[in-house]
């Protein structure tokens, strides 16, 4: 009887063992499941960190309807050699338009299109790759309702549809917009009084490299400076970014 018992109790003794080291090793899948899964997370909110969404307040309507006013200025595209631009920008850097926020038109006669930019290369100056900076240029697309409430002028629109859906292209004598999306090469320095980084020289210090423009998203990406294209915005030909650097910057 007691061999009966004692047998009776070994049985016992193996079947929890067994159904432990069963349960243990669940559990220890279960944690590892667990442990990759959010490792993965992880992984994933550090790849949404490095990108970033694209925005622009210019609608399709505006940029359609926006006529050009250019006032007469002194003609000063002649100074904005790469030369001159060297000398004047406290930073020069690859950069890509994450997005193109407003248009301050308290700022002077042709008011200040601001907006965020992404450092993809940095070639003059202290800024880091990767950073994201806030930049000003002058002129850009407004609506003429809001320039009379900015500037509170009423000047002579037309009354033929509300002043909200009239559009106007502020625009320097030699300048283009900058476009959100792309990827330049940037002169700059910084504008104290608006806070930002203000972009340079007119067309020749916003030139626009031969990248497919983003429609959705942007981040960080790798440059061949070699193989890649630096747009003459007098010729709209492009030149190679390699060399132009090496013999500017």
């Amino acid at each position: 009887m007691k061999g009966k018992y004692f047998i009776s109790i070994c049985v016992s003794l193996v079947f929890i063992i067994v159904f432990s080291s069963f349960t243990f090793s669940k559990i220890e899948e279960k944690t590892d499941a667990t442990l990759v899964q959010k490792n993965n997370m992880l992984q994933n909110d550090m790849k949404k960190e490095e990108e970033y969404k694209i925005y622009s307040y210019i609608t399709d309507e505006m940029q359609q309807k926006a006529q050009d006013v250019t006032p007469v200025i002194l003609c000063y595209a002649r100074a904005y050699t790469p030369e001159y631009l060297n000398e004047i920008a406290s930073h020069i850097v690859v950069a890509r338009v994450i997005s193109i926020d407003e248009m301050d038109v308290s700022y002077s006669l042709f008011g200040m299109t601001k907006g965020k930019l992404l450092i993809n290369n940095s070639l003059k100056g202290d800024f880091k790759n990767g950073q994201v900076v806030s930049f000003g240029k002058l002129g850009g697309i407004i609506d003429a309702q809001t320039i009379i409430d900015v500037q509170g002028e009423e000047c002579s629109y037309t009354n033929e549809e509300p002043k909200s859906k009239i559009y106007f292209n502020l625009i320097r004598e030699f300048d283009i917009n900058v476009e959100e999306g792309k990827t330049y090469l940037l002169y700059l320095a910084y504008n104290e009084h608006e806070d930002v980084y203000e972009i340079l020289g007119l067309k020749y210090g916003l030139r626009e490299i031969n990248i497919p423009q983003e429609k959705d998203t942007i981040s960080l990406i790798d440059l061949d400076f070699s193989k890649l294209g630096l747009k003459n915005n007098d010729t709209n030909e492009f030149e190679n970014l390699q060399e132009y650097i090496d013999k500017y910057i």
